[in-house]
């Protein structure tokens, strides 16, 4: 099965509504393949990875219902805590459109310092194709 997407168009639109959500509700980077694509290198890719911080679990709560109110579907569970469980655990899950199986938007919690230093990439949603 080919996991490939090839319209950079789609992943922008997904990533930039994603982070749009993500945004109101904690601090965050885009990591990985992603990144690369954005600044003109190609790549075929069907994922994001998103590293979010460590949030509780209120916040997260809003979080998630906000992500499901704009139609993204947690691949792992429709149940907050369980979703959050897997988070605090430092397991990552993942959230696509729902009825697409691509792109997906990886998430994580911010695992070390590092994580928790990294600043948030705002200037990945003004890239233009």
């Amino acid at each position: 099965m080919l996991r490939e997407i090839s319209e950079r168009n789609m992943l922008d639109t997904f990533c930039e509504k994603f982070c749009s959500i993500v945004d109101k509700h904690c601090n965050y980077v885009v990591v990985s393949g992603f990144v690369a694509i954005a600044s003109g290198r190609t790549r075929g890719t069907e994922d994001i990875d998103m590293i979010i911080e460590r949030i509780d679990l209120g916040k997260f709560t809003k979080l998630f219902r906000d992500l499901l109110h704009n139609n993204f579907v947690c691949m792992q569970s429709s149940k907050t805590e369980e979703v959050y469980d897997y988070l605090k655990e430092n397991t990552s899950v993942r959230f696509t459109k729902k009825g697409m199986f691509l792109p997906e938007m990886e998430v994580k919690f911010s695992k070390d310092a590092l994580d928790e230093y990294q600043p948030k990439f705002d200037s990945l949603l003004t890239i233009s194709s």
